[in-house]
């Protein structure tokens, strides 16, 4: 497991510095750009001339913002069905909840699934080219 980070560094950017610095993070092969700010300031301070390695794990797969924003949409309806449902026990009462809309749900969720790994496998297959 990796080292524990208690402290917190503030530096503010300009809309376009904090453009800039995600650009050369993604292109230099990093999923988040903390990490590969802390491997140039670290690869500085070591004297390397700020050159950061290559990230140890690899970027996350680009995902489509639409399957990503539907998913979303149904972790929201799943999230207030759930919520329904525990007041409703609290209560002591029972929800009958109608199987088509279970099943039509059910539905949604395996479309959305088979979106994003057919996403995910686009994306990884795409870039090894």
């Amino acid at each position: 497991m990796g080292e524990v980070r208690e402290a917190a560094l503030v530096v503010r950017l300009s809309a376009a510095e904090r453009a800039a610095w995600h650009a050369a993070a993604r292109a230099a092969g990093w999923g988040k750009t903390a990490g590969w700010v802390r491997s140039v300031v670290a690869a500085a301070a070591a004297g390397r001339g700020g050159a950061a390695p290559a990230p140890s794990t690899p970027a996350s797969p680009a995902v489509d913002r639409e399957v990503l924003r539907e998913l979303a949409q149904i972790g929201s309806n799943v999230n207030q069905l759930a919520r329904a449902v525990n007041v409703a026990a609290r209560g002591g009462q029972r929800l009958d909840l109608e199987a088509a809309e279970l099943e039509a749900l059910r539905m949604e969720v395996s479309r959305l699934t088979a979106a994003v790994t057919a996403a995910r496998t686009t994306s990884s297959t795409g870039s090894q080219g």
